[in-house]
């Protein structure tokens, strides 16, 4: 993964690790082949991360996961597997935005498709540190 390279997560699962197959391939040897998996749940409103029980292991904002443990992702999370440090964004689309205005407009709030709401992964420079400039 090069850095600062947005990844969206649109799988109900996603592989994360150095094996080049992974759908979220990070390239550091301090990460493991299959580091961590990342879920979304059925309405596509979680994400939660599991960790696989690589020998570095997996970081939430700098707290250490327990082996094979799954934690829910909240927006702003930084991952770390090994060294490589990932940041963990939710977007909203424009439509999902634009539905919003006109139910509000109209005083009823309509249900909005949940599939609209998006996940994205961005490697940070870790010479850096980490990065709030998106």
């Amino acid at each position: 993964m090069d850095t600062g390279k947005r990844i969206p997560l649109v799988y109900k699962q996603t592989e994360c690790g150095r094996n080049p197959n992974c759908g979220i391939h990070v390239n550091d040897l301090s990460v493991s082949s299959k580091h961590a998996i990342i879920e979304l749940s059925s309405d596509f409103k979680k994400a939660f991360i599991c960790d696989k029980g690589a020998m570095h292991g997996c970081y939430i904002n700098e707290l250490k996961m327990g082996s094979m443990d799954k934690k829910r992702l909240q927006h702003n999370d930084v991952l770390r597997f090994g060294t490589a440090k990932l940041r963990f964004k939710v977007i909203n689309t424009k439509s999902e935005k634009l539905e919003q205005e006109a139910s509000d407009s109209d005083g009823e709030r309509e249900a909005t498709d949940p599939r609209q709401q998006s996940y994205n992964l961005r490697q940070q420079d870790n010479s850096r540190g980490v990065s709030n400039a998106f």
